[in-house]
């Protein structure tokens, strides 16, 4: 019976030590996997804050855009009342 308790007991000895083993090697796997997730996390904090950056970029891009627009507008306008006064002058001036 001393017998197979001492070989029972040196089985389990023998599996305890295998389990925290593969524990080990699961803390490091665990480990070495929350590093590589640490510099994912990094990378995605870089790429989000230069698409922030971007995307201040096309709105100003936008507004200087609509500012063009409204530039464009202003000056064909201008060229519209210039025209009509050129006719109406030139009208003035043939009739006469």
């Amino acid at each position: 019976a001393g017998n197979l308790v001492a070989q029972l007991g040196g089985q389990f000895q023998l599996g305890f030590m295998e389990i925290k083993q593969l524990c080990q090697e699961n803390a490091e796997r665990l480990a070495e996997q929350d590093k590589k997730l640490d510099g994912l996390t990094t990378r995605l904090d870089a790429l989000t804050e230069a698409v922030a950056g971007h995307d201040r970029k096309l709105e100003v891009l936008a507004t200087r855009l609509d500012a063009v627009r409204t530039e464009l507008r202003l000056v064909w306008g201008a060229l519209g009342v210039l025209v009509t006064v050129l006719i109406a002058v030139f009208g003035i001036l043939f009739t006469r």
